[in-house]
């Protein structure tokens, strides 16, 4: 069932390519742990407000991964397909693909992560969101804004970009494939070191969980944007109603 995958258009990648592709993805990070970084410790009670800096470069962090992305494909010749993008064949796999990912979470949050990782220290601070409370509107923008940004580009960047690149930049093998889905867990995690060490562990996981299931359920991320924001949107409205 672990199976590599053989992209049409890079059979043939040349190491110009595979060059490029390295350098981009240290861009990539390199900017997306910065930004992440200033937004997340020097506004952090600003990120849903579009008057404060912490929003904007929030917000710029994403275009800019996001166009990285973007301009690999087109240089390197990827379709969207081939970054889990692509049409649906089998909704039934799909479905469960969901499911599972799903349970795991659920699983890891209620035995896992209370036990083992909370006692590294305390959890990050979602204060901010504090202000979804009874604001509707608020919320609405919220839930388009995290479906866009943690839903679909993070599962693009994350998961479909970075465990792709990887397995070229290994060599395309069983062993590649393995490496690039333990390898980017492992960078979804540092990217989240504002978190602290409880966040990077968590992360860590869920990254491993989400990276497993993009490989074994064909490669597609569409399962996986539909759970990363749903779980968003129960914690959004959670604070919402105030209940969190």
């Amino acid at each position: 069932m672990w199976k590599t995958r053989t992209y049409s258009a890079t059979e043939e990648i040349s190491i110009d390519q595979k060059n490029f592709l390295g350098l981009t993805v240290m861009l990539l990070l390199a900017l997306n742990f910065t930004l992440s970084y200033l937004a997340f410790t020097y506004y952090p009670n600003g990120l849903l407000d579009a008057q404060s800096p912490g929003f904007w470069i929030t917000a710029a962090n994403y275009s800019l991964i996001t166009g990285i992305v973007v301009l690999n494909k087109k240089i390197i010749g990827w379709q969207w397909s081939d970054l889990g993008l692509g049409r649906i064949k089998s909704w039934w796999k799909t479905v469960v693909v969901g499911m599972a990912v799903f349970t795991l979470l659920l699983l890891f949050s209620q035995y896992i992560q209370p036990h083992i990782f909370d006692a590294f220290g305390q959890q990050h601070n979602v204060s901010h969101l504090s202000a979804l409370e009874g604001d509707l509107p608020r919320l609405i923008g919220t839930l388009i804004f995290v479906w866009i940004t943690a839903g679909l580009l993070e599962e693009l960047v994350f998961r479909a970009f970075l465990i792709n690149t990887l397995d070229v930049l290994l060599g395309s093998t069983i062993w590649s494939t393995m490496a690039a889905v333990i390898i980017s867990s492992l960078i979804f995690g540092m990217v989240h070191s504002y978190q602290g060490v409880t966040g990077i562990l968590v992360t860590t996981c869920i990254g491993l969980i989400f990276g497993v299931a993009y490989v074994l359920g064909g490669r597609k991320i569409w399962p996986l944007i539909f759970i990363h924001g749903h779980i968003d949107t129960i914690t959004l409205i959670s604070f919402y109603r105030g209940t969190f």
